[in-house]
């Protein structure tokens, strides 16, 4: 039985997920730009749904070397945590790289980046969204080269698929290459939800496949007090209840335990209880406890 003193609620894991979004800032995309700004900033990225997803930004740019695009502006963080850093790193203006539009060397350089940070986050889905009008031939940019730094970015030991939103344009290619099938296009006569819904396909799909992780998404999207909170789980020999913790810190000293990620909004499990957690056919989340745990 369960403390009848709880508030109870059916929580479920999360999928690891990471995305790299790499943007077109060419002058090409004016005609898309402020909503493409407000979808990333003001959309996705506080959207609840999207809490615990660990994102990176990257702009196209003018700098034609891979070598050059290895640093995205904004690094690899968890939502919502680094919202403030995705709002103040997008230009408020309208694109206006008048240059050479480097496509194929920042490509290859999110692509390196990505892998890197998958590399020390193993079982993280990582993936790189590539949001670009049509293909110029600055640079060297040519749609084969494009296919190529795709198909290598999947075809790898670390493999990193490469969705692309296409603003109206043809580059299912670069996704097919990716492992992601094919572009997600935006017409020119668009209307603004019609990038939102693109990236939040890419966000729902990819967390419906692969292994989950430690996370625990939280249904109301507010904070908990995990040391009040208690998670019961149904496992094939019975229930379990487990204590939450006050911190990453105290699972240390605790067998099984969780705590609350203030920077990902969600619930995290202890490194000791993940395959606990993963193995249970149903969690419920036991929060504002008002008696002493187990």
């Amino acid at each position: 039985m369960f403390p009848s003193a709880c508030r109870v609620q059916p929580v479920t894991l999360q999928r690891s997920l990471a995305l790299h979004f790499l943007i077109d800032d060419s002058y090409g995309l004016l005609n898309w730009w402020n909503s493409l700004r407000d979808v990333i900033t003001n959309q996705f990225a506080v959207d609840p749904r999207s809490a615990g997803i660990n994102v990176a930004l990257s702009f196209i740019g003018v700098q034609c070397a891979e070598e050059s695009n290895l640093v995205p502006y904004v690094p690899m963080a968890t939502l919502p945590g680094n919202t403030v850093q995705l709002n103040g790193a997008y230009p408020m203006n309208a694109p206006g790289a008048w240059g050479e539009r480097a496509a194929v060397g920042a490509l290859r350089g999110t692509i390196s980046y990505a892998r890197s940070w998958a590399q020390q986050h193993p079982g993280t889905d990582t993936r790189v969204v590539l949001m670009m009008e049509d293909l110029t031939e600055e640079c060297g940019t040519t749609q084969e080269l494009m296919v190529q730094a795709a198909r290598e970015g999947f075809e790898n030991d670390v493999p990193i698929r490469t969705h692309v939103v296409a603003f109206d344009s043809e580059l299912d290619p670069i996704a097919k290459a990716g492992g992601t099938g094919a572009a997600l296009n935006v017409p020119f006569l668009y209307a603004p939800t019609d990038i939102g819904r693109a990236v939040t396909s890419i966000r729902d799909g990819a967390r419906s496949s692969g292994e989950p992780s430690c996370n625990i998404a939280i249904p109301s999207g507010q904070p908990v007090d995990s040391a009040r909170a208690q998670l019961r789980l149904l496992l094939q020999g019975g229930e379990q209840i487990i204590a939450g913790v006050q911190s990453r810190a105290a699972c240390a000293n605790a067998a099984d335990g969780f705590y609350f990620d203030e920077s990902a909004a969600s619930l995290v499990g202890c490194e000791q209880s993940c395959d606990k957690l993963r193995s249970a056919e149903r969690l419920d989340l036991l929060s504002e406890c008002s008696i002493a745990k187990p």
